[in-house]
This record gives C-alpha cells, sequence and structure tokens, in this order.
C-alpha cells in the first residue's frame, strides 16, 4: 500500500508542477522496491519534464541493467516508449505518454 501511496502521490504532485514533492515521492517508491518499474518509469517522466533528458535516461539505464541482472529481463514496452525520443528509436504506437503532460500510468 505505501507504494502505490506514494507513485499516486508522486502523480498528483507531477500533475500539480510540483516537481520537487514528485521527485521526492519517486525516490522514496524506489528506495521501497528498486525493481518496481512504474516507480522508475515516474523519476524518468519527471525528469523529462524538467528537461533533463540525461537524467531521464540514466533513471532508464539504471533500472535497464537493474532489471536484467537481478530478474533477467528487459525493462517494459512502456518505458521503452516512454524514452524511445531519447533514444533515437523509432515510436510506432504514437508519442509518447509524457507528450501528452499526463503522468506514466
Amino acid at each position: 500500500m505505501r507504494l502505490r501511496a506514494l507513485e499516486k502521490m508522486c502523480d498528483q504532485q507531477l500533475a500539480r508542477g510540483h516537481r520537487d514533492s514528485a521527485l521526492a515521492a519517486g525516490l522514496a517508491a524506489v528506495a521501497c522496491d528498486p525493481l518496481r518499474e512504474s516507480a522508475h518509469r515516474r523519476l524518468a517522466l519527471i525528469h523529462m519534464s524538467e528537461g533533463n533528458l540525461a537524467e531521464a535516461l540514466r533513471q532508464y539505464h539504471l533500472y535497464r541493467e537493474l532489471a536484467r541482472s537481478e530478474l533477467g529481463l528487459p525493462p517494459s514496452s512502456q518505458f521503452r516508449r516512454l524514452v524511445a525520443p531519447l533514444l533515437g528509436t523509432a515510436c510506432r504506437t504514437g508519442p509518447p505518454e509524457w507528450a501528452s503532460g499526463r503522468p506514466a500510468g
């Protein structure tokens, strides 16, 4: 429940434009469960909304390596679509979520 509450708080704070509070909630969620991809996606989204594209990519790569080493899994297609414009790869399913201004799910 704590993780869901932190993620909801992150989304609400980002929607209100309170990026510092959103970042704090996202970081707390990642600290609680480092393998929770949705928390990492939220952090990447916050960085993208601030124009910190290198930081968003760093967050993606950090999660990608963690998921690979701990679980043997790649990031979800949702996370890959989110950062596709930053990686220079084509996004066949339309614009990334951050382009709409909505928090990532």
